[in-house]
């Protein structure tokens, strides 16, 4: 009677049972048994108040003398604490497995371009934002641009409209109290936008903006690499909602910071690789390399072709003795 939230047994008892006690009455007919045998069955009940809770019945049929039931008898055992932590627990698996294998497409990208809204898809996802942007700071780890936005699809005029201006590659100027805010902190909450802004919105655009998308808490998750910020996720909830999954997004956005790195790393070689090779292909000098081994030789440029007259082709087949 008290885990149904009903004030004596007599109350309860005057209930009717398909449409005030059970959600779905295919609950208790799925999940009975019509065996003689024990079952052991969870599903949810409705409460006097009208809100759910988790049972498990431990429950069995009496039959009559012809075989007919005449009753069901059970014992019933509130443990909707144990259900939530369940579905938290299965919930939190699937988002391991989004994050793994987000990971396992940083390690085997083969691309020197960052897919940041792909990228922000699977930060929005994870933490239950209902809008994302993606800010990546200037060198001068000051000025950030917004290099892709989540969750605005149909909506990009919509907000064109409100703040006058294209949010994609959108470039920031400084924000001192933006940056004080979030000094030392890889997530930050704010009641909502107004709080995080400084003097890049007036606030009375950022009062705007909350009232017209319903938004509410705003979390800001910066991407920090060598204790220096190399950019954010910007996250906007909805009214009543927060960040989910905190410790995962975090930890996603430390990976997202290896991967940035990494491809930065080998986009910064290739470009001081091209710079060398046209050094090289356009010295007015001939120079040539060559394996110190074989003596044989691995390249020329345009003055050693035009010098010696052999082609490139031919000087591969050829030694420094030749």
């Amino acid at each position: 009677v008290r885990m149904l939230g009903y004030r004596s047994k007599k109350e309860l008892m005057a209930i009717d049972i398909q449409s005030q006690l059970y959600f779905d009455i295919e609950d208790r007919n799925s999940k009975s048994s019509k065996e003689k045998n024990d079952v052991m069955s969870v599903f949810q009940l409705r409460k006097k108040d009208g809100s759910g809770i988790w049972v498990e019945d431990h429950g069995w049929y009496n039959y009559d003398i012809d075989g007919n039931i005449i009753a069901h008898e059970g014992v019933l055992r509130d443990v909707t604490e144990r259900k939530l932590i369940q579905d938290q627990l299965q919930e939190n698996a699937a988002v391991l497995n989004k994050l793994l294998f987000a990971n396992t497409q940083f390690i085997d990208s083969e691309y020197n371009r960052i897919d940041y809204k792909k990228i922000l898809d699977n930060i929005l996802e994870i933490s239950g934002a209902k809008y994302a942007t993606f800010n990546v700071y200037d060198d001068n780890g000051q000025d950030f641009t917004t290099v892709a936005v989540s969750g605005i699809d149909g909506l990009q005029n919509k907000i064109k409209s409100v703040l006058g201006f294209e949010l994609a590659n959108k470039k920031w100027q400084y924000d001192p109290v933006r940056e004080s805010k979030l000094k030392d902190k890889i997530s930050t909450r704010f009641e909502s936008l107004s709080e995080l802004v400084g003097y890049v919105f007036p606030k009375k655009l950022t009062t705007l903006i909350d009232r017209t998308f319903n938004v509410g808490e705003t979390w800001v998750i910066q991407i920090i690499k060598k204790n220096k910020a190399i950019g954010d996720y910007t996250l906007l909830f909805a009214r009543n909602n927060t960040l989910k999954n905190r410790e995962i997004v975090e930890l996603y956005a430390t990976q997202v910071g290896l991967y940035i790195e990494r491809l930065n790393s080998e986009n910064l070689l290739r470009q001081n690789e091209e710079k060398y090779r046209l050094m090289f292909e356009n010295n007015p000098e001939p120079m040539f390399i060559y394996d110190s081994e074989t003596l044989y030789f691995l390249d020329v440029n345009k003055a050693t072709v035009n010098h010696y007259g052999y082609s490139k082709e031919e000087f591969r087949s050829m030694t420094l003795k030749d």
